[in-house]
């Protein structure tokens, strides 16, 4: 049996598959109205019975009911990859301890991908230059240690010869 709206596209598609099921149909299936409009005005309950949807009504209303209004089906969580009722899809993914996704837009990706590359290349600059500039402190804090050595050295030369020509004199 084949509703309406899947017969009309069933009819444009190369490989006709129910909305429903995704099951193939046959070319017999597409063309036998007299049973399929029997049947269409029979009750049936909404393919997400099993998740709490409480729908039930003609076939033929059922995907308007499915494409429109169901909030029962399954969509799974990008953070914990687990199917999630639709309605509770919220909540769940507030309390859900999975690792969140970032969603970039894939014209997005090459431009976040060119920033992330500039960032790596300044800091590596930076990096450089701050090695140089530490190298070069370093460097002058040697020269400053040599010079206040040899500043002492010639201090205690001084006052050696001092005490010398005092203790000559006495």
């Amino acid at each position: 049996m084949v509703c309406e709206e899947c017969r009309t596209i069933a009819r444009k598609e190369a490989v006709p598959v129910c909305l429903i099921d995704r099951k193939t149909l046959d070319s017999q299936t597409i063309s036998d109205t007299g049973f399929n409009d029997a049947l269409q005005h029979r009750k049936v309950r909404c393919v997400n019975v099993d998740s709490g949807c409480d729908f039930t009504g003609q076939i033929d209303q059922l995907n308007d009911h499915l494409s429109r209004s169901c909030a029962f089906y399954l969509k799974e969580c990008s953070k914990c990859k687990e199917a999630v009722v639709y309605k509770d899809l919220v909540s769940h993914y507030k309390a859900c301890a999975g690792v969140p996704v970032v969603f970039v837009d894939a014209g997005d990706s090459q431009s976040l991908l060119d920033d992330i590359e500039n960032v790596r290349r300044e800091l590596e600059q930076t990096l450089a230059l701050t090695s140089s500039d530490v190298r070069d402190a370093v460097g002058l804090l040697t020269d400053q240690l040599e010079m206040l050595r040899s500043q002492l050295t010639t201090r205690s030369e001084c006052r050696e010869d001092s005490v010398t020509s005092v203790d000559s004199k006495q």
